[in-house]
């Protein structure tokens, strides 16, 4: 788990889901992409739905 302050480097291509682990207390993020095309190199997919309704 991640805490206040922390810097985490996903690698490009790495699918990942921006997620708040403690429903009972707030999360902020702050996401910085250094591409052009950020929504156009997004990709969806379920499988990540599927793991975070576990």
């Amino acid at each position: 788990m991640n805490e206040a302050g922390d810097f985490i480097f996903i690698p490009p291509g790495t699918p990942h889901q921006h997620q708040n682990q403690i429903a009972t207390e707030p999360a902020q993020v702050i996401v910085a992409r250094n591409t052009p095309n950020e929504q156009e190199d997004i990709v969806l997919t379920t499988q990540l739905w599927k793991i975070s309704e576990r």
